[in-house]
């Protein structure tokens, strides 16, 4: 999900200051580990070019179906977005989706995809690929 930002909210999320947060969308079901990217916008409402990602660390939820969330978010600083002409890649080394091993994480519109793992002792990558609506790896591979 991309969010449009103003400076003075955009920078306390940069810093990692800005840890809570309300997205004034509705209908939008937010699950612990959803990204989402700021977008800094200026006084006139344009794209200054500055974003930064996000994780979705806790939700809560205070009312029905057309309650706003609030949201707990940590700052996703080992990013890197790739656009394609079908869909925008995320590369992350976010550990929470690692085991012991080094590695990374891929996301396809913000939802995991695959985790890539180096196993030292066995000198191999390992590869774990997941679907849209689940949560358990759909193959793995050596």
């Amino acid at each position: 999900m991309i969010v449009t930002c103003p400076k003075d909210q955009f920078d306390p999320i940069n810093q990692g200051v800005r840890t809570a947060t309300i997205i004034e969308e509705h209908g939008i079901q937010f699950a612990v580990g959803d990204r989402i990217r700021y977008e800094e916008v200026d006084d006139m409402g344009a794209p200054t070019g500055r974003t930064v990602s996000v994780v979705v660390t806790d939700v809560c939820r205070t009312g029905g179906n057309d309650s706003r969330p609030l949201l707990s978010i940590r700052r996703d600083v080992d990013l890197t977005e790739i656009r394609t002409p079908g869909s925008t890649l995320t590369v992350g080394a976010d550990d929470s989706y690692l085991d012991a091993y080094p590695g990374f994480a891929v996301f396809i519109e913000g939802k995991l995809a695959a985790v890539v793992e180096w196993h030292v002792d066995e000198r191999a990558f390992a590869l774990r690929t997941y679907n849209d609506h689940d949560g358990e790896p759909q193959h793995y591979h050596r």
